[in-house]
């Protein structure tokens, strides 16, 4: 597991867990997470300030998908069923989010092809190998092709696939499974994203891309 930033840098990263475990359940157990939740702010970031244009502070977020949990810290998207078009532009917006730690993952997989078949070597020496692949991937991150990542289409939206998905195994897709039981703070950021995304941060194509118009 990991954490990308906007520049495909890898930030954080956790090797070792068991091949099965959940994303959730890999998360809950992280030392980031545990970080993350703690009021003492170990990390020291920043305090939480209004989106702009906004007046509600909202501290900044990591994005994941359906298998963590929704915190204040960490976005997810809206349930399918029974969306409201604000809240699918949202998903889409999130989407659009996630395509970065997509992109991340397809890269390291791209130039480091030991990660396409098993790795036939003691695990604690997996474990090294694994961490050591981020930290190179960040510091060649300068001599990348700008066609090995998605890239957007900024009048229409439309996205071109970065080479790296045509040259890349596809990981097995599953049904992630987590609880929906999170906190009222947690609901009201992302409902403030959400209402930021549909107003002061509209983007033109972004009905059409969700097929709202």
């Amino acid at each position: 597991m990991a954490v990308f930033g906007g520049d495909y840098e890898c930030l954080w990263a956790d090797v070792g867990a068991n091949g099965r475990a959940s994303d959730g359940g890999v998360w809950q157990r992280s030392d980031l997470k545990s970080l993350l939740s703690s009021e003492a702010n170990p990390l020291n970031l920043p305090d939480a300030r209004p989106l702009p244009g906004r007046v509600m502070p909202v501290p900044y977020v990591l994005t994941g998908d359906d298998a963590f949990t929704l915190t204040d810290y960490l976005l997810k998207p809206y349930p399918q069923s029974k969306m409201t078009v604000e809240e699918r532009i949202f998903n889409y917006r999130l989407s659009r989010m996630r395509r970065i730690s997509e992109n991340g993952f397809g890269i390291l997989v791209r130039r480091w092809r030991i990660f396409c078949t098993p790795m036939l070597l003691e695990p604690g020496k997996v474990k090294h190998l694994v961490l050591a692949a981020p930290t190179l991937h960040n510091l060649l991150r300068s001599d990348m092709p700008s066609t090995l990542v998605d890239s957007e289409d900024a009048g229409t939206g439309d996205v071109t696939p970065g080479t790296w998905r045509t040259l890349t195994p596809v990981w097995e897709d599953f049904n992630p499974q987590c609880s929906n039981n999170y906190g009222i703070r947690a609901k009201l950021i992302r409902n403030e994203f959400k209402e930021y995304f549909n107003n002061e941060s509209v983007v033109p194509w972004q009905w059409r891309q969700c097929g709202i118009v």
